[in-house]
């Protein structure tokens, strides 16, 4: 069995109205910077706790946009992603 293990990284605002104003949010830009650099440690609890006879991988995605599919051939997938990005998921799941 092969076991996708996929982490939603990266932490974007995405608002289209305020980016036509112009307004930009520099504090959080760089916090997002520290957080997405962060490993997902509930997907890296579920690599301990899974059995070694199973092919596992750990991917993050930093932005969907430049993934065309699922990276990989999974029998089994798991997702992990932030509230602000869970539409993002939700497209990476469905494909």
């Amino acid at each position: 069995m092969k076991l996708g293990l996929i982490a939603m990284s990266g932490v974007r605002v995405r608002n289209p109205e305020l980016l036509a104003l112009g307004l930009t949010l520099p504090g959080f830009v760089e916090r997002s910077k520290v957080i997405a650099s962060l490993p997902s440690l509930g997907l890296l609890t579920l690599a301990g706790l899974t059995p070694r006879d199973v092919d596992l991988q750990y991917l993050e995605v930093a932005d969907l946009v430049q993934v065309s599919g699922v990276p990989q051939e999974f029998d089994v997938v798991a997702i992990s992603s932030f509230s602000a990005q869970i539409r993002e998921a939700y497209e990476l799941a469905d494909r």
